[in-house]
């Protein structure tokens, strides 16, 4: 049985990763203003909510106590203070 009342939170980001020349370089700018662009017209919490909402309603996060661990393999460049990319219930 899954744990009904707890939940246990660590960021966990994911990344694209290109090719470092000059076409992994425009690729990567193109990537990252398209995410950001994404992230400021709200399709990008549209799109993980099409594809993760009902498993987020399924296992009724908002009702649990959430217990918030740190991740230490984290790279020192995570944008951690943007709350808009990080996932709270």
């Amino acid at each position: 049985m899954i744990e009904p009342t707890l939940m246990l939170r660590y960021p966990l980001p994911r990344y694209f990763f290109v090719r470092r020349n000059a076409e992994g370089d425009r690729l990567a700018e193109r990537i990252r203003t398209g995410m950001e662009m994404m992230v400021k017209d709200g399709s990008l919490i549209a799109l993980f909510n099409k594809h993760k909402g009902p498993l987020v309603e399924r296992a009724r996060i908002a009702s649990r106590r959430i217990i918030e661990l740190p991740n230490p393999a984290l790279p020192p460049e995570t944008p951690l203070q943007r709350s808009e990319l990080w996932f709270k219930p």
